[in-house]
Order: C-alpha cells, then structure tokens, then sequence
C-alpha cells in the first residue's frame, strides 16, 4: 500500500487564547471518529493535525474512511488545515492498534 505524507510550511503559529483553547488528543478505534466543534475552540482558525501511535486512515469529506476509502496516513505526519475542515475529517485505524491524532489550534499563521 503506498503511503502519502501530508506536509505543510509551517511558519510561525500564533496559538489562541492557551488558558481555554488547548491542544485535544483523539483516540483512533475501529469506529469512526472526528473532533467535534467543543475539542477546538471556536476563535480558532486553523489546526496542526499530528498522527501518533499507529498509522490511520482519514476522509476529508464527512464519510466513513477504510480501507477502500480515505488516505493512509502514517505515525508523526502532520498538517495543518482550517478549523471547518479539521471537524468534517474522518478517522479509523489502520490495524488492531489504536491511534491518536493530536489537535493543536492556532489563530493565525504568522508571514
């Protein structure tokens, strides 16, 4: 199975208010998952998505990723997406180990 890297310029992030809004750590079974609005602060704009654990597969569309359906992404690749975005993506693991995807909002991406 070919493996993509989702890979971003990351320049300077300026992170929100990092009292209220802190990063989530979501937990990847074999059920479908997706963060949901309350994980990431509402002032947000973007989202640092980092895989941890195992490989998963994710959808970027709302439906249900698999085997047959979504992207392979391997442990410690990341990107950063718009905070819509980050709440319609899918995830499910790719083996009998469960995953993790860390989510770290941030306001603005720094020129």
């Amino acid at each position: 199975m070919e493996s993509i890297k989702l890979q971003n310029v990351i320049s300077e992030m300026v992170p929100p208010n990092t009292t209220t809004e802190l990063g989530y750590r979501l937990t990847v079974s074999s059920s479908a998952v997706s963060l949901l609005a309350a994980d990431i602060g509402a002032s947000a704009k973007y989202v640092m998505l980092q895989v941890q654990g195992a490989a998963v597969y994710c959808t970027y569309d709302g439906t249900t990723p698999s085997a047959t359906n979504g992207i392979y992404v391997n442990v410690f690749e990341k990107t950063v997406v718009q905070r819509a975005l980050a709440l319609r993506m899918k995830f499910i693991r790719v083996t009998a180990a469960d995953g993790y995807v860390m989510a770290q909002p941030f306001n603005s991406l720094a020129a």
